[in-house]
């Protein structure tokens, strides 16, 4: 991956070590002479003096061979402008800007700019989830750019083809729970699980639990394993993040559909016409939901809420966004 990093101070300095370090192709521009020459004899990579804003410095940088464009001045507004530049004047495809104020992280994202951060300790794990290459693609950011949801299309000859997923070295912070390990998450996480519709659920408090005569439950019967459809679904429909106050479909197969909605005024949202229980989960923010003109219920980061089949209508107010899924 190839990255062009707007401003050599300290984040941007960083932000190179850390990516040169997994060996991506680095290039920086940055206004300040002396800083150009120290970043040049410290880090041996192409140090652009100019300014960010300028085409003519990003034609010289050869940002449209970039597969990211990474302003991180101190001026978010030179960031705005750098990152719409390369956008729109040399196609890059994935643009992120550091935004010093976090009350310009919206700003920045509604004007253009893909991915805005207001820290700079993850800039570099960011970056590399947000790049789209031909083989990945970004189904949904969460946490405000902090995390996100990919498709990885592997290729024929991959190592690990047809090994289960617990045989595979995961490197980083990553951690595979195998199935049947009884396991706790600890406070800060978020975690959305949907299930696909089965005859059978386990819970956590099936593990190693026996009924009344002493046997262990279903789940450790070989009946168990038979209720498991290990069938190839068919093709399910995915699409990127949500308008402002629109709900977009994230996954529809045949055994459930579930959408995102990002709002930030009041929505309604009609049911009438399905017959089946609808769950939302806050994934952002704070709302609150009201169900066929009755009691309002809080809708707050975290939370999840059970919609009966009978509901015919939905609203949902505040500054939330969350997961809708339905059978």
């Amino acid at each position: 991956m190839k990255v062009c990093i707007a401003g050599g101070g300290r984040v941007g300095r960083y932000l190179a070590q850390s990516l040169l370090t997994n060996h991506h192709s680095v290039v920086i521009i940055e206004p300040i002479e002396a800083q150009c020459r120290m970043l040049a004899d410290s880090l041996d990579i192409p140090v652009i003096c100019g300014d960010s804003i300028s085409v003519d410095t990003l034609r010289t940088a050869d940002v449209g061979s970039c597969n990211a464009f990474v302003a991180v001045t101190g001026s978010d507004e030179d960031n705005l402008v750098a990152c719409q530049i390369a956008k729109r004047e040399f196609g890059v495809d994935r643009t992120v800007a550091r935004a010093s104020n976090p009350k310009n992280r919206e700003l920045l994202h509604t004007l253009g700019v893909d991915t805005v951060v207001c820290g700079t300790d993850n800039l570099s794990h960011i970056l590399e989830r947000e790049i789209e290459t031909d083989t990945i693609r970004q189904l949904l950011s969460l946490g405000g750019g902090t995390a996100s949801l990919n498709e990885i299309l592997l290729p024929e000859n991959f190592l690990y083809a047809g090994k289960a997923i617990m045989d595979i070295p995961i490197p980083g912070d990553t951690i595979l729970i195998e199935g049947g390990m009884p396991h706790a998450i600890g406070a800060g996480c978020f975690l959305a699980e949907i299930q696909e519709t089965s005859d059978v659920t386990y819970r956590i408090y099936d593990f190693k639990r026996k009924d009344k005569d002493g046997n262990y439950r279903q789940l450790h019967t070989a009946e168990a394993a038979e209720c498991i459809d290990y069938d190839v679904l068919p093709d399910y429909r995915t699409h990127y993040q949500p308008a402002k106050n629109e709900g977009v479909e994230l996954v529809r197969c045949q055994h459930f559909t579930t959408s995102v909605y990002d709002i930030d005024e009041p929505m309604l949202i009609d049911y009438s016409e399905l017959d089946s229980f609808v769950i939302l989960i806050a994934m952002e923010g704070i709302g609150t939901l009201q169900v066929d003109g009755g009691k309002e219920t809080s809708l707050i980061e975290g939370e999840s809420v059970l919609i009966p089949a009978t509901a015919k209508e939905v609203v949902v107010r505040g500054t939330v966004k969350f997961l809708e899924t339905y059978a």
